[in-house]
């Protein structure tokens, strides 16, 4: 397929993946992938969300999701889907996610909203022994060939960002990766002088013992203050 027949495969209009009863919540069967593509416009409800990423990989925070987020995906095949070609996904995603600011502690809404762009390769065979060309070079197998791609498209084995089975792409998979890109490792309040004065608060309150126990005079002294005739002094 050349760079004519790839830009016109992209533009073909994909179909609608609610009329088919697909999910982007579900792995998708390469059998139900049509040769135009899927389009996915549908929720992803809290409940999904909080099981996919309750917590923060980083600093081990619960995350809460107070509203649905929404996902937007064209899946489209790069070549004949049986011939298990390349799978484009690309789209984007909203979510808002609720967690407690590292610095106040103070509940922060972080917006997730990031563009994917990724595209999924199946399992590489092994390849077997083939006879060596007047050069040495080794032939590759015909299962192995991206058949009809030319030298004007872009190395498609750089662009690889993960795999998909001979029979099925894991969709909820390639939305959960792209969630834990988009968030954020330090969620922190966008009222900064709020925020600033919050932090000193709990600082305050957290080294208030500390100082109250330095304000009252050191008994390991007090025999000494008593040879020297005067009595200790709080600070």
């Amino acid at each position: 397929m050349g760079t004519a027949a790839l830009n016109a495969a992209l533009a073909m209009e994909p179909t609608d993946a609610a009329t088919r009863q697909l999910s982007l919540l579900e792995p998708l069967e390469l059998r139900h992938l049509p040769q135009e593509g899927l389009s996915f416009d549908e929720a992803l409800p809290e409940r999904w969300l909080q099981k996919v990423l309750g917590t923060s990989m980083d600093t081990g925070e619960a995350l809460e999701y107070p509203a649905p987020g929404r996902a937007r995906l064209t899946v489209t095949p790069l070549g004949p889907v049986e011939n298990h070609p390349p799978i484009l996904v690309r789209g984007d995603f909203q979510a808002v996610a609720r967690t407690p600011c590292v610095r106040c502690l103070a509940e922060v809404d972080l917006t997730l909203a990031e563009s994917v762009e990724t595209t999924l390769f199946p399992p590489a065979s092994p390849e077997p022994e083939q006879p060596q060309g007047p050069k040495g070079a080794k032939h590759r197998p015909e299962d192995q060939k991206l058949e009809d791609w030319d030298e004007e498209l872009p190395d498609l084995e750089a662009l690889a960002e993960g795999t998909y089975t001979h029979d099925r792409i894991d969709l909820p998979g390639v939305l959960e990766e792209a969630l834990l890109l988009a968030l954020d490792m330090n969620p922190t309040c966008a009222d900064e002088a709020g925020c600033d004065g919050r932090t000193q608060a709990l600082l305050d309150e957290a080294n208030r013992p500390l100082r109250e126990a330095e304000a009252q005079p050191d008994p390991r002294w007090a025999a000494l203050h008593q040879l020297m005739g005067s009595e200790p002094k709080e600070d």
